[in-house]
């Protein structure tokens, strides 16, 4: 399929866009800080709805744009929704519980001072 100049204009500023997207995306992560602090559960559900109900009125509501351009945008959101159940799991302690145990577990072992070697 040949694509005429005007819309390869098109393919070339959308590719522009999306790299200049992803480079300032790139630029706002330089030297921030990862906080560890609990999130505000208000904050939480409101993503939550928000993205999910985005994502299914993206779905439910016909648009102008190809239908597989909605599917891909209500994908994202859904996946975006996805994404901080996740880390909140992780948050919640399940895998602190874990360390902590095996930190437990390696301070109670008794030690003899010989080394373990491992076979090979």
């Amino acid at each position: 399929m040949e694509l005429s100049p005007a819309q390869r204009k098109l393919v070339f500023a959308v590719i522009v866009l999306a790299l200049a997207g992803l480079t300032l995306l790139a630029l706002s992560l330089v030297g921030v800080q990862t906080s560890d602090r609990r999130p505000a559960i208000v904050g939480v559900v409101i993503w939550l709805a928000a993205c999910g109900g985005g994502a299914v009125l993206i779905i439910a509501t016909p648009t102008r744009f190809a239908r597989a351009a909605s599917l891909g945008l209500a994908t994202g959101l859904l996946f975006a929704d996805g994404g901080l159940p996740a880390k909140l799991v992780r948050y919640g302690g399940a895998g602190r519980r874990a360390s902590s145990a095996r930190a437990t577990r390696a301070a109670a072992a008794p030690t003899t001072g010989r080394r373990c070697h491992s076979v090979r």
